[in-house]
């Protein structure tokens, strides 16, 4: 059986869209928690870092 990969694509306000297995770890090494699809802040202006909550649109 082949291992799924992991795609991290690179949308154009900033934010990252994750979609498969990843292990994402805080500052002080501490698992978060996330569904098999997510998205990463970018800019910086989400309330719910470190993922993305549409803040950059506002």
């Amino acid at each position: 059986m082949e291992s799924e990969n992991t795609k991290i694509t690179v949308k154009p306000n900033g934010q990252f869209a994750i979609q498969g297995p990843v292990t994402l770890v805080d500052i002080e090494g501490n698992e978060i928690k996330h569904g098999p699809r997510f998205a990463l802040c970018g800019c910086s202006k989400s309330s719910n870092k470190p993922f993305c909550d549409g803040s950059h649109k506002g």
